[in-house]
């Protein structure tokens, strides 16, 4: 599938309706303004450009909310890592059939397509921060509630909090605003990309601690959601702390002040 998509996109994807000589679709050409197209850069201006990047990239560096975000996604991914990697092995450990963990599954993103109709305007009228740290935190508990639920034997009861869980599961649109923001506009591409780069380290050793959790706990698979729910209430602690208040009443600081 992922074959089929690369050549679609290769195929019709371009860098703007003005690179191929039209306006965006529903837009009236007698009065679109188009966008210039872009013109190949000179070899000075290509050298400029690659300075630029990285007094931009040392800027990032010298952040010190830089390396304070990039900690925070790392616990993040841990407990993506442990639900991407676990979740249905941890369900049909508990004694559950694969249709099971499988329906649970689907019911869980589905939990976070609801809980992203809504968080992202909580936040325009709360803050980011306030609603990314109490969705860690929501989920952390409801991880948490359904490790000991599938050990009820209550199917039922294991779809609605697997439900739940997704509901408060849809905090990448959260985490992306607020990564965003965090940041001055000038930095807007460098400082998230290497927020990013950074989370990257939980990426990679999520599944490895994971694993290493279960092992100690002898072998028992259902571990790796509580393990899930500590590392996202760690990076729930971890946002009260170290992130900036943005969005809502609070606006969007960084960009107006440069």
């Amino acid at each position: 599938v992922n074959i089929a998509l690369g050549i679609i996109i290769f195929l019709m994807l371009r860098d703007s309706p003005e690179s191929i000589g039209t306006v965006p679709f529903g837009a009236d050409p007698k009065t679109y303004v188009p966008v210039p197209v872009a013109k190949e850069m000179t070899p000075e201006e290509k050298a400029a450009k690659k300075e630029a990047d990285h007094n931009a990239l040392m800027r990032v560096l010298k952040r010190p909310l830089t390396w304070k975000f990039g900690v925070l996604l790392i616990f993040w991914q841990f407990c993506l890592t442990a639900s991407s990697t676990y979740f249905i092995a941890a369900i049909t450990f508990a004694g559950y059939s694969l249709a099971v963990a499988g329906l649970v599954s689907t019911l869980k993103t589905a939990g976070m397509f609801v809980g992203t109709l809504f968080s992202p305007s909580l936040s325009d009228k709360f803050g980011r921060k306030s609603v990314f740290v109490v969705q860690m935190f929501m989920y952390a508990v409801l991880f948490a509630v359904f490790y000991f639920t599938i050990g009820t034997g209550n199917e039922m009861l294991v779809y609605v909090v697997g439900f739940l869980c997704g509901i408060c599961d849809a905090q990448a649109p959260i985490m992306q605003s607020a990564l965003g923001e965090s940041f001055p506009k000038s930095l807007r591409g460098t400082g998230p990309g290497m927020c990013t780069t950074i989370s990257l380290v939980g990426r990679f050793f999520g599944p490895m601690i994971a694993a290493a959790v279960i092992v100690a706990f002898g072998g028992e698979t259902t571990i790796a959601l509580l393990w899930g729910a500590v590392a996202i209430a760690i990076a729930g602690v971890l946002g009260c702390l170290w992130l900036p208040k943005t969005g809502g009443k609070y606006g969007d600081p960084l960009a107006d002040d440069e």
